[in-house]
């Protein structure tokens, strides 16, 4: 398994797709800030609190994940690397500048995914010269995920060692179990397989950026060479506060590249409000699942490509 790779494009909004956000959460927020006398926007504003208590919450999370045991929590075995305290960030969103504290860990090598350090801007000096952006926000002159009305894609795409003739997506992901499922991304919780009016499906747990997505897939369509699958209304929960619902459209396909090896290609696509669409900005959601889109679609093909190597051929002319 070697070479995986990933596009951020613009898909078109499905037809007929729902999206809706419980407002509920939202309009408590909104009630207690300004009752308590603070602004939305601007400096010091909900939106910037907002913004820094979830870009300070998702490296908190990633660090526990790179652990594997959470904070107070003694490690298990004679694992020797803890957390050790926290160095001071400033961070540049579309809500301004917001200085969050990042965790340390006692060895060093943890650097965070979602809130990371970006070179300056060469071709647009007056973003800043010296301040770390956040993923999200890293030039958008030129790193956009999306574009107007339209929703995000994310594909991720990895080189197998077998050739394509002998990759059986159907197969696979219809055969895929739990452990295994969970084993294939440190986000992936839990997963099953159900049969609904003679429709298959699965069902997805998910724990992605600090926030929990149920996915309830059912199959569009189906073969060895590519498999696509619809949650029309997949339950997420932003910052664990704000329920919503979006659709997720998952496509997974295999095609040649040569005698010896083929390309997988895994890609997910998200139709969503315009209001969960600027909820998504802010907690980083659009960034989180293109990283564990490149992570799962890794470990997809690793796992592919390890079921095949044990399985025995078929027999020449059979």
């Amino acid at each position: 398994m070697t070479d995986v790779t990933s596009d951020n494009v613009a898909g078109e909004a499905a037809v007929g797709a729902t999206s809706t956000v419980d407002d509920g959460p939202v309009a408590e927020l909104v009630a207690r800030a300004q009752a308590g006398g603070v602004k939305l926007t601007g400096e010091g504003g909900l939106l910037q609190q907002l913004t820094k208590r979830v870009l300070e919450s998702a490296p908190e999370g990633e660090l526990t994940d790179h652990l594997g045991h959470e904070p107070g929590e003694r490690a298990a075995g004679d694992r020797e690397n803890y957390r050790n305290g926290h160095r001071s960030k400033t961070v540049i969103t579309e809500s301004g500048p917001v200085g969050i504290v990042v965790p340390r860990d006692r060895a060093g090598p943890f650097e965070p995914q979602l809130v990371g350090t970006v070179p300056p801007c060469r071709d647009h000096p007056n973003c800043a010269t010296s301040v770390e952006f956040d993923m999200a926000s890293r030039c958008r002159h030129a790193h956009s995920t999306r574009k107007g009305g339209q929703d995000m894609k994310h594909t991720g795409y990895a080189t197998l060692d077998v050739p394509a003739g002998r990759v059986d997506l159907e197969d696979w992901l219809f055969t895929l179990s739990d452990a295994e499922y969970q084993a294939c991304a440190r986000g992936h919780r839990a997963a099953g397989t159900f049969v609904q009016d003679g429709v298959r499906g699965t069902v997805n747990v998910e724990a992605i950026g600090g926030h929990l997505i149920v996915q309830h897939y059912q199959e569009v369509s189906a073969k060895p060479s590519r498999v696509e699958m619809l949650s029309r209304r997949s339950r997420v929960y932003l910052f664990h506060l704000v329920p919503a619902t979006i659709q997720v459209r998952w496509t997974m396909s295999v095609n040649v590249r040569n005698a010896e090896s083929s390309e997988f290609r895994c890609s997910v696509e998200l139709t969503m409000s315009p209001l969960l669409r600027a909820l998504g900005a802010l907690s980083l959601l659009g960034v989180a699942i293109r990283a564990h889109t490149l992570e799962e679609t890794k470990l997809f093909g690793d796992d592919i490509v390890r079921k095949i190597g044990t399985s025995r051929p078929s027999p020449a002319g059979a």
